[in-house]
């Protein structure tokens, strides 16, 4: 098991702070066996290529870092992390983003919420099979500049960092989508200035999504052969 030692965006080390000193976070039995849920994540839409730098199995989750085609989890511009809860459908992410915003405003003086949403989105397979679909997201778009640097020594803290958060309430389990940018200048075409490339990271975040569903309803669902 690989024993995750280097989040490189500080609000994946808030992350993971706070979910190793939550007590109510503990396992729970969903009693659905055969069961598959997936976080279904592609990048056709983020207006350039990414690839996996990094991921990390945990007792408690599983963490993957995404970063933009040449470029490096040591030197980035942009990363998308994604932590997927094991067996927790019972963690609140919007409490959990919550969390960690605070904790970002603490070490931040000139600290922005530059948007924040609360919805629902619904899974199209589990919906096919007859099944509850309909399931909660929040998201929230943080904006700090000049922050304190992170006590953390693999975390470099730039002087702009914008951080876009989606938290998923999944069937068998909860996840946290989070896109990250930073820099010493913001560009006029990044997201803090840029009204079409704060719409276009909305979208695709829209994207992001879960599917799942019992094998046996799976195979209950699928199209006959002829």
């Amino acid at each position: 098991m690989t024993r995750f030692k280097r989040p490189r965006t500080f609000a994946a080390a808030l992350f993971l702070a706070l979910l190793t000193v939550q007590p109510a976070m503990a396992q729970q039995d969903t009693k659905q066996p055969n069961y598959t849920e997936n976080l279904v994540l592609s990048f056709a839409g983020a207006g350039r290529g990414f690839h996996l730098d990094k991921s990390y199995d945990q007792p408690n989750n599983i963490m993957m870092e995404f970063v933009p085609n040449g470029e490096t989890g040591q030197a980035w511009t942009e990363m998308v992390t994604t932590v997927t809860l094991k067996n927790m459908p019972q963690a609140n992410t919007g409490a959990w983003i919550a969390g960690v915003a605070q904790r970002i405003q603490g070490r931040c003086p000139k600290f922005s919420v530059l948007a924040k949403d609360e919805g629902s989105e619904i899974d199209e397979l589990r919906q096919s099979a007859g099944l509850p679909a309909t399931y909660k997201t929040y998201s929230a778009l943080i904006y700090c500049e000049d922050g304190a640097p992170s006590p953390n020594p693999n975390v470099h803290v730039m002087k702009h960092e914008v951080i876009w958060f989606k938290g998923i309430q999944g069937f068998m389990t909860a996840y946290l989508v989070q896109r990250a940018w930073h820099g010493d200048e913001l560009p006029a075409d990044g997201v803090i200035k840029s009204d079409a490339t704060r719409q276009a990271w909305k979208s695709w975040l829209d994207t992001v999504r879960i599917a799942g569903i019992p094998d046996e309803k799976l195979k209950a669902a699928a199209p006959k052969a002829p």
